[in-house]
């Protein structure tokens, strides 16, 4: 291109030898033009390296905290599994969790085979209609209509994906019970019960002992009103402690079971969104480095 010439040697100057040994400038050109890109490419090329650091650094730092959530995750269903065997014992729990496992892959696998379904169909139409020479139009996403209809949604939001895959009261039966908190406590309620019962018989012996000595005029009535009396408490207990029992095993056993079998469900699904989250990211970081690189 055209620049200015800043200084030139007189017209008709004749060069010499010493002229060429010492280096004499015949012409000099403004430089500042060039001299402003070189700076300016300086410039872009220090930025450049910061963000290469930079994204190097997010990388680094991506893997790490990946490596953290997934960590965490799994430590979650690691303790979820153990509060739930620790309530129905070991053999109870796992297989029950078995079935959880095999319940969510056999919905993970429909999920994928709507998905496939779902993109050919797009795919056969947008085919169709550029064969026709009418491109088409794909329709916005209702994300409310795709969660109430169980598409693809529920694998952006987890909110369809939420319904446990396994009913406790179907599952949990306390015969099958094994060394747990729920075992233990059954025991605790039949012995409450038992004792209650063996009070009552005993109760019922001495009132009918003191009716036979209260005819004969052996005790009074007021020994007679307070057996009466203290044999209508351990009928009490034993009613209560029948009742606790049947409280136990009607709602608060399936209850408790079902909220740590939905605990751990919700533990896979946070495993499986972590998994998700960490390979997007790290796709993110990966793509702003190589962009830098």
């Amino acid at each position: 291109g055209a620049t200015k010439i800043l200084k030139i040697v007189d017209e008709g100057y004749q060069v010499t030898q010493d002229d060429v040994d010492k280096g004499l400038v015949l012409i000099e050109l403004d430089s500042k033009l060039l001299l402003d890109q070189q700076v300016n490419q300086e410039l872009e090329y220090q930025n450049s390296m910061a963000a290469l650091t930079t994204a190097r650094e997010a990388y680094e730092i991506q893997l790490n905290q990946n490596e953290t959530e997934l960590k965490t995750a799994n430590l979650t269903i690691q303790l979820t599994r153990m509060d739930f065997e620790r309530y129905l014992g070991e053999e109870l729990a796992g297989r029950i969790i078995s079935e959880i496992e095999n319940s969510r892959k056999t919905q993970q696998a429909r999920q994928k085979q709507a998905r496939e379904k779902d993109q050919a169909e797009k795919d056969a139409a947008k085919a169709a209609a550029a064969a026709a020479g009418t491109p088409l139009e794909e329709a916005p996403l209702d994300e409310k209509a795709a969660e109430e209809s169980g598409d693809d949604m529920q694998e952006v939001t987890g909110i369809s994906d939420m319904a446990p895959s396994i009913n406790m009261l179907d599952q949990a039966k306390p015969d099958d019970l094994g060394d747990g908190d729920a075992r233990q406590r059954m025991r605790q309620l039949e012995n409450d019960l038992v004792l209650a019962q063996q009070d009552v018989a005993l109760g019922a012996t001495v009132l009918e002992g003191t009716k036979r000595l209260f005819a004969k005029d052996f005790v009074t009535k007021n020994k007679l009103d307070n057996d009466q009396l203290a044999y209508n408490r351990k009928e009490i207990a034993q009613q209560t402690a029948s009742t606790s029992k049947g409280l136990f095993l009607k709602y608060e056993f399936p209850k408790t079971a079902q909220k740590l079998a939905s605990t751990y469900e919700d533990a896979l699904r946070k495993m499986e969104r972590a998994r998700k989250v960490a390979i997007s990211q790290l796709a993110t970081a990966e793509a702003a480095r190589n962009s830098a690189e």
